[in-house]
């Protein structure tokens, strides 16, 4: 199976949200999915930067990407199991990703047609990770 890693933008400042975020990541951590901080105080452009030169499939989560439901999200993740390569996910900062990383980027996905801030966006993000593993293992998780 390719190697998941999510790349966020900063730790939340609300430490409910990073709580919840800390717990999917536990959860999903035991699957071999990785969750990276990437400091604030650096940037986006030198986030941006390192996101372009990650050697792998780069998914970033934008609000005009791709839209699914939860059952094909896990379809996704099911697919990267036949690759061999890394699989990068990555939240933006709440002014979001520069036109020019969305056209680098493999693919953009969608986590909802609402706008969220970026800290909520990656807590959507990590569950909806969690929730098609959950699909994947057909555990009574996720109910449609």
């Amino acid at each position: 199976m390719a190697r998941l890693v999510v790349y966020l933008f900063g730790k939340p400042k609300n430490s409910n949200i990073q709580y919840l975020i800390d717990d999917y990541t536990s959860r999903i951590v035991r699957r071999g999915i990785s969750v990276l901080y990437f400091p604030e105080k650096k940037g986006i452009e030198e986030y941006e930067n390192k996101l372009l030169s990650i050697d792998g499939e780069l998914i970033l989560a934008d609000e005009n990407g791709e839209k699914m439901k939860s059952s094909q999200f896990a379809n996704t993740i099911k697919s990267f199991q036949l690759q061999s390569s890394t699989i990068y996910f990555a939240i933006g900062p709440s002014s979001g990703f520069s036109n020019n990383i969305k056209e680098k980027a493999n693919s953009l996905i969608s986590l909802s047609q609402m706008t969220f801030p970026h800290e909520l966006a990656a807590l959507i993000l990590i569950e909806q990770i969690y929730r098609g593993t959950e699909i994947i293992r057909n555990t009574p998780y996720h109910v449609e």
